[in-house]
């Protein structure tokens, strides 16, 4: 199983992340790459998940995307607007 786990505790400096997704493995190591003072890549484990610590910082929930539904008029005028802002920018 894949999986990415999270460890945040309030008054740390830092966050553990326990991942054996490849997105996340590549993006922490870059990451330590250019940043090796606050990414650290605690281990490795034999099937490729990896531990590291990051900023506690770095971590915040973000909203989900809100849906709207637009009328087909409100479609329009919008095409319309970004028409004259493509043309005004040539």
């Amino acid at each position: 199983m894949i999986e990415t786990a999270i460890h945040r505790t309030q008054g740390d400096d830092y966050c553990v992340i326990y991942t054996g997704e490849r997105k996340f493995i590549n993006k922490l190591q870059s990451l330590s790459a250019k940043y090796p003072n606050e990414v650290i890549i605690e281990y490795i484990n034999s099937d490729g998940s990896m531990v590291a610590q990051v900023p506690y910082n770095w971590f915040k929930f973000i909203a989900p995307i809100k849906q709207r539904n637009y009328t087909e008029e409100q479609r329009k005028a919008m095409g319309e607007r970004m028409k004259k802002a493509r043309e005004k920018n040539k």
